[in-house]
Order: C-alpha cells, then structure tokens, then sequence
C-alpha cells in the first residue's frame, strides 16, 4: 500500500452495478486499466479517473464510452480487446478499495480525525 500512496501516478476506479458503487485505487498504466475493466463484465458502468478526478475514461457496461486521449485508448485496447473477446483473462494486479486504502492509512493514528475517517490520502 505504501509504494501505492508514494506513486504520483495514481487511477481511481468506479464500479457501478445497479444503484451500488464501489471505489478502486490503482497505478495508471494502460494494462492497468485494461484489467480493471475486463475483470469487471457485469458492471453496468465504470468510470476512471486520475488522483485529481479528471476523467480518464467511462464505460457503458465493460465497454469503453468515452476517452479523451486517443493514444491512452489505443493502448488500453492492445490489452482490453482479447480479454472482451475470451482471447486472454484480465491479469491479476494490485488494486485495493478506497475503503482498504483508509484503513491503511489510518493504522497507527490516535487522533480524532483519524477515528472518524478524516484522514486525508
């Protein structure tokens, strides 16, 4: 978790399936990304986005909708396709929740910000 927090090139993934989200934090790779969203079929939207929340891309189903850097999306696609297709399985890679990243981050801290969640990554 501490390389992750340390990198400055940070992904935030979201996963919508029905009225539910769960939050992701990744490295931003473009194998990275192609990952999370081939080893995510039944979610009925994903977004990704950079530390700073700039859309990265967002998907309607596990298929990309819309991404504004064309070469990023080239890239993606080099990893994203053969896993859509049943070619090849999404590669395991570290990618915790938001939640697990808190907890980690909050481990070892008395104060009071951080037992109500305040702590800031």
């Amino acid at each position: 978790m501490a390389e992750l927090l340390q990198t400055n090139n940070l992904a935030c993934g979201y996963v919508y399936k029905g009225d539910q989200c769960a939050q992701y934090v990744f490295h931003n790779t473009p194998k990275n990304i192609a990952y999370f969203l081939g080893s995510r079929p039944m979610a009925t939207k994903m977004v990704v986005t950079d530390a700073l929340d700039r859309l990265i891309l967002d998907t309607v189903g596990n298929f990309i909708d819309q991404c504004p850097d064309q070469e990023l999306l080239t890239e993606i696609k080099k990893a994203l396709t053969p896993i859509q297709t049943g070619e090849a399985e999404a590669e395991s890679f570290f990618c915790p929740t938001l939640d697990e990243m808190e907890q980690y981050c909050n481990q070892g801290t008395s104060s009071p910000e951080a037992e109500i969640g305040l702590v800031m990554i």
